[in-house]
């Protein structure tokens, strides 16, 4: 069964799945990164070419959103395996939290229920996952409110003449607005662009999802293509990003603006990134079931490691183990200890689950 569960598995598309990899590292190497203090020039570089993570994610839903077009199954299946295990994430942050926070052992949580009802369910509520050791989970609740315009966003993605040239106006639209916003931070004083930035159409994590099924069309892979040139861009674009936010940070006390999802030097590297790893030859490297095995469990790993982060970061052990030693090595350590931990308990997820489907 385990083979033949594998086999199944193997059928996804192996770049795709690297990708995924790719994306699901640079979000726990991101926030392990947070950890650290602004005063490391090396952390504004990082985290210039760590932003892709969760683009990389809308991405990778629009490549796939629009082939099976059944939107009762896809939304019954978003609420079961997406929506659910956030929440239960959620409320596993609320009982364990002087735990995680090292204020109370694991036992004391469990036999001392402290659940504060009213913050969950007003984050539940809201559609919003701002509550302690779950920010990362606002990704969970804007992917389902996709999938909930599904059958509007279907309208647009559907490969005929017309539809594909209203499709393509409303990505540039979009992107012009962003690219005004971008402007008008820049040159706050002197421009207004805000007339232009109120039309924008969609957010950008629309804008990504629609970018994703343009990419899942063939001729649109024979337009961006050459992997030279394209790591050029995706070099060019995080540098300059890397070095707008700096400038931001020394003209406006601000560096937030320039490392977020919605500036149009991370939309185009962004694409150009998964243009690059979608022409590489996944089949004839090696390596490739451990693409496969973090595949299958980026999704758990995802939901999970920023309990795990919080866990690791408060305990004592972990900064007598780092004591004395260069912030990039701290760094590392880190982000290996989170992703191996996150990696653990997404396999053991993954054998509860199929515990439970068998029974």
């Amino acid at each position: 069964n385990e083979k033949v569960e594998m086999e199944q598995y193997k059928k996804r598309d192996a770049n795709i799945e690297l990708i995924r990899d790719i994306g699901m590292l640079s979000v726990i190497m991101l926030h392990c990164l947070c950890i650290f203090p602004n005063q490391y020039p090396i952390k504004g570089v990082l985290k210039a070419f760590l932003l892709n993570g969760v683009p990389l994610f809308w991405i990778i839903m629009g490549y796939f959103l629009f082939i099976n077009c059944n939107f009762k199954n896809k939304m019954i299946k978003t609420i079961k395996n997406i929506l659910i295990p956030a929440i239960i994430t959620m409320l596993i942050a609320q009982i364990f939290n002087e735990w995680i926070n090292s204020t109370q052992n694991f036992f004391q949580c469990l036999l001392n229920l402290n659940i504060d009802w009213n913050n969950l369910l007003s984050n539940i509520f809201s559609w919003n996952a701002g509550m302690y050791h779950c920010s990362h989970l606002w990704y969970i609740f804007s992917y389902v409110k996709i999938v909930m315009c599904f059958p509007v966003l279907k309208l647009l993605c559907e490969d005929e003449n017309e539809k594909n040239e209203a499709r393509k106006y409303f990505i540039i639209l979009t992107i012009i607005a962003m690219l005004a916003s971008d402007l008008q931070h820049i040159f706050s004083v002197k421009f207004n662009f805000q007339p232009i930035v109120i039309f924008t159409p969609f957010t950008s994590n629309v804008l990504y999802v629609l970018l994703g099924y343009e990419l899942s069309k063939k001729d649109t892979i024979k337009i961006i293509h050459g992997r030279g040139k394209l790591l050029l861009i995706y070099m060019f674009c995080n540098l300059a990003n890397g070095l707008l936010a700096m400038i931001d940070l020394k003209i406006n006390g601000n560096s937030d603006y320039f490392y977020h999802t919605n500036s149009v030097l991370i939309i185009i590297s962004s694409v150009v990134l998964f243009s690059i790893f979608k022409q590489l030859d996944i089949e004839k490297m090696w390596g490739k079931n451990i693409i496969y095995f973090f595949g299958k469990r980026s999704f758990y790993i995802y939901l999970i490691h920023m309990l795990v982060l919080d866990k690791v970061v408060s305990t004592p052990l972990f900064y007598q183990l780092t004591l004395n030693t260069p912030v990039i090595v701290q760094y590392i350590i880190l982000s290996v200890i989170v992703l191996s931990i996150s990696t653990v308990l997404a396999s053991c997820i993954l054998f509860i689950k199929k515990i439970m489907n068998r029974t």
